[in-house]
């Protein structure tokens, strides 16, 4: 349950903005590359948990480097129309919030 008014959690955000930058990477490069980014590892079950939920939520489009072959190893990760807009919308949304002085 979200308690925010943001349609992403923290690491689906951060993911995302991953994806954006480096299209059509598979999972093992995406979580390199948030390791390098955050100085932590990612669990490859958090990795594929989060992806596998923004694929439901048709943010993220998978496809598979061999058709004949269905694991996450061989498939690629790239954002979808809905994924790009949704993501903007919230880079914008948090920059307001960053900017706002009480």
């Amino acid at each position: 349950m979200k308690r925010n008014n943001f349609p992403l959690s923290p690491l689906e955000f951060e993911l995302m903005a991953i994806i954006r930058r480096n299209p059509h990477q598979n999972g093992r490069q995406i979580a390199a590359r948030h390791e390098l980014w955050r100085h932590r590892p990612l669990s490859f079950g958090s990795l594929y948990t989060t992806l596998r939920r923004l694929i439901e939520r048709k943010l993220v489009l998978k496809r598979s480097k061999l058709k004949r072959l269905k694991d996450n190893r061989k498939a690629v990760f790239r954002l979808s129309t809905r994924g790009r807009e949704t993501l903007t919308k919230m880079r914008a949304d948090l920059t307001r919030l960053a900017a706002f002085e009480a």
